[in-house]
């Protein structure tokens, strides 16, 4: 097919030529904002990331993908963390540090100074202000560097994951994909891949209890054990998120399961809606579209719900847990308060409040959104997973052509072809006669691996060039539709519009073979649609002809010429149904 424009620009990226103090200080972005500002957002100001190319992203996820198949059972996530888990890996690694060292660093600088001051030395005051002053730096200089690298991350796992579900649709059978609604594949590609957006605090699930560990071990140390009544309270809130993310994660499901059903009718309604209007049966379907969507809210209000009550934690959890520690401090030790423990008690317990009150939070119900995401995505890939797929030998020994034996091929529980023996070699001409439903566009069907084979083995030697029973016309012109994706050869594309007798077609059209047909063109009639999807098969230089009845929706005049001019003077081994 012809290639489109590509609007994005192919120059080097500015991210790529500046060094890592550009980096750390966003000022790669400033030419970037200006140049954009000036061209008014047009696509010539962005720039391409190879990092981020669908292509090469696809690939590497369907190929960890693929390997699950050794393995005792598919696993999606084993197949994510495979492809993505060392990034992840040196990401956390590398934030890990940063964060423990500013998180200990500043309450530890508070009560330097504050000793210092209390004793009324002032030699190392000026030293611990400017810690004081530059912590706070470079601690947020850290954390925003690290949430621009795992949203780039998160923006790399959507993108994979979109692009294995899209060629996951293009290579499943026909019978498997007529069982899934177009709703739940929307559903997929919008709702469950976005979640992967949203990978930014989940880090912070395992990056909290070592911090936590750490500040432990910074308070018993430094401070009296009563400065650790605060650890407490923080602990039973890590231990009370398992079971806010099993409710979260049962809901998230819930809400996901009503929305493809909601989806799902929608579309039946939307095909329907001619019979629904000829009938007046808006109000009745609105009613039940209505009361789709209330339970779908209602799953939602519950999970809302849970969001806010694990929320409302992060209020009064710094503020608690410093009144266990001076509470303990007073009554149990008798030790006399000072400023310099209590401020430190307050800079530690914000910091931690921070990233156990709010970051840990919002990550555990992240983290069960993405994991139902997961393996719903999981379940669509495992859709169609050929079971029949060693039936489909490949003897390379043998010449080119077809070898069927004993097939047997059922759908459902009805058997639609039994027992079928078939032979046919290169060069040879073979008709499949029968009555209307005998079988014989299943039979084609399933050499071209669209339906599974319930016994038998198939042996297809050559490449394949297929003509469907129902002609397939896409948006674009009547030449794009004839040469599709291979390479034009003007002899070879005028011998096939001779041959398939769509010369005086053309001659009517306002613009030859450039005019645009499809759902925005020209509206062409069935004989015209049937010759084109037939020229299309035929220009392809295949070893084997598979055509599905394409003589079906012209006039006898018509058909007799495309059989004598393609069928009895074409050497290729041709099949009709």
């Amino acid at each position: 097919m012809e290639h489109k424009t590509n609007f994005v620009n192919k120059a080097t990226n500015p991210r790529k030529k500046f060094n890592f103090l550009s980096h750390v200080f966003f000022s790669w972005q400033i030419p970037l904002i200006i140049k954009t500002w000036k061209q008014s957002g047009q696509h010539e100001s962005y720039f391409n990331l190879d990092e981020h190319d669908s292509e090469q992203l696809g690939n590497r996820l369907e190929f960890n993908w693929k390997k699950e198949g050794s393995q005792k059972k598919f696993s999606f996530k084993r197949a994510l963390i495979k492809t993505f888990g060392h990034e992840l890996l040196t990401c956390n690694t590398l934030f890990l540090l940063a964060d423990v060292a500013f998180t200990l660093a500043q309450p530890m600088l508070i009560k330097l100074l504050l000793d210092e001051l209390a004793a009324k030395q002032t030699d190392k005051v000026l030293f611990y202000v400017l810690g004081l002053l530059g912590v706070p730096i470079l601690r947020f200089m850290s954390f925003h560097l690290f949430c621009l690298t795992i949203t780039s991350l998160g923006l790399k796992l959507r993108i994979a994951c979109s692009t294995l579900i899209y060629r996951k649709i293009l290579t499943m059978r026909k019978t498997a994909l007529e069982k899934i609604s177009l709703g739940n594949i929307v559903n997929l590609l919008s709702n469950d891949t976005e979640r992967f957006d949203n990978i930014l605090l989940i880090p912070h699930i395992w990056l909290t209890p070592i911090k936590l560990i750490a500040a432990t071990l910074y308070l018993g140390l430094n401070f009296d054990y009563s400065a650790l009544t605060g650890i407490g309270l923080l602990v039973i809130l890590l231990i009370s998120q398992s079971f806010v993310y099993k409710n979260i994660a049962s809901r998230r499901m819930n809400v996901a399961k009503k929305t493809d059903q909601r989806i799902r009718w929608m579309n039946d309604f939307i095909n329907g809606i001619q019979a629904i209007k000829m009938y007046t049966w808006e109000k009745l379907f609105e009613k039940f579209i209505f009361e789709a969507r209330e339970s779908e809210l209602k799953e939602i209000s519950k999970a809302n719900y849970l969001r806010c009550c694990n929320n409302s934690f992060r209020l009064y959890l710094a503020k608690v847990s410093v009144y266990l520690c001076i509470m303990a401090l007073v009554l149990v030790t008798k030790i006399p308060l000072t400023s310099s423990y209590i401020f430190a008690l307050i800079a530690i317990y914000e910091i931690l409040r921070l990233s156990t009150g709010e970051l840990l939070l919002v990550g555990v119900i992240q983290l069960a959104e993405i994991g139902i995401s997961v393996n719903r995505i999981e379940t669509f890939l495992l859709n169609d997973i050929a079971k029949s797929e060693t039936l489909f030998s490949k003897q390379r020994n043998k010449l080119l052509g077809v070898y069927v034996q004993g097939l047997i091929v059922k759908r459902d529980t009805k058997i639609i072809l039994e027992d079928v023996n078939f032979e046919a070699l290169s060069n040879q001409l073979v008709a499949l006669v029968g009555a209307a439903g005998a079988g014989k566009s299943t039979f084609l069907e399933t050499l071209l691996k669209e339906t599974e084979i319930y016994k038998g083995i198939v042996d297809l030697n050559g490449s394949v060039s297929y003509a469907p029973q129902e002609p397939w016309i896409f948006s674009s012109s009547v030449k794009q539709n004839i040469i599709f994706c291979e390479e034009f050869d003007e002899d070879r594309y005028r011998q096939v519009i001779k041959i398939c007798g769509l010369e005086h077609d053309l001659a009517l059209l306002s613009h030859g073979d450039n005019t645009l047909v499809g759902e925005n063109g020209v509206m062409l009639s069935g004989g015209q649609k049937a010759r084109i999807s037939l020229a299309r098969a035929v220009y392809r230089n295949a070893d084997i002809y598979l055509l599905d009845d394409p003589l079906s929706a012209v006039d006898v005049y018509v058909a007799k010429q495309i059989f004598e001019q393609f069928c009895q003077k074409c050497r290729k081994s041709l099949f009709r149904g």
